[in-house]
C-alpha cells in the first residue's frame, strides 16, 4: 500500500522527477532509430522536449522513489490516498501519465504542457496564483 502521506513525522522533501522515465525514453528512441527514421536534428529535438518542464512534475520523495523506473500511469492505482482529480490538478493529461501508444502524439501534448506550466510560473510569480498542494 502506498500513500501520499504515509505518516511521516519530518517533512517530505519534494523532488522534480520525469513524468515518463528516462528509461522508456530511451527505448522510444532506440526503436525509432532502429528504422532509420531518426535524424540526429529529430533525436535533439525529442531530448529537449522530453527533459523539458512539461515532462517533470514536483513530488513528494516517497512517491517518487514508489514510482521508480515506471510511467506515473503505473503507480496511480496503487495509492489509496490520492484524490481522484490529483492529475487534474497538476496539469498531467492521461495520455502522458500512461505513456503508451504512438511517441509524436505524446510528445505533442507534453510540448502543449510545457507552455501552461510556463505560463502558471509567470502568474504566479506576478502575483495572480496562490500555491495549492495536492
Amino acid at each position: 500500500e502506498i500513500t501520499l502521506t504515509n505518516g511521516f513525522r519530518a517533512e517530505q522533501k519534494v523532488e522534480v522527477d520525469h513524468l515518463i522515465p528516462v528509461s522508456l525514453f530511451e527505448k522510444w528512441i532506440n526503436d525509432i532509430a532502429s528504422t532509420g527514421d531518426l535524424s540526429p536534428d529529430e533525436k535533439e529535438e525529442l531530448t529537449t522536449t522530453f527533459n523539458s518542464v512539461g515532462n517533470c512534475a514536483l513530488l513528494k520523495k516517497n512517491f517518487n522513489i514508489s514510482k521508480g523506473k515506471k510511467p506515473l500511469g503505473a503507480l496511480i492505482s496503487s495509492i489509496t490516498d490520492l484524490p481522484a482529480d490529483w492529475l487534474t490538478h497538476l496539469s498531467i493529461p492521461f495520455i502522458i501519465a500512461d505513456a503508451s501508444g504512438e511517441v509524436s502524439p505524446i510528445m505533442d501534448v507534453i510540448q502543449l504542457r510545457e507552455l501552461q506550466v510556463k505560463s502558471e510560473l509567470i502568474d504566479f510569480v506576478q502575483g495572480k496564483k496562490v500555491r495549492v498542494d495536492y
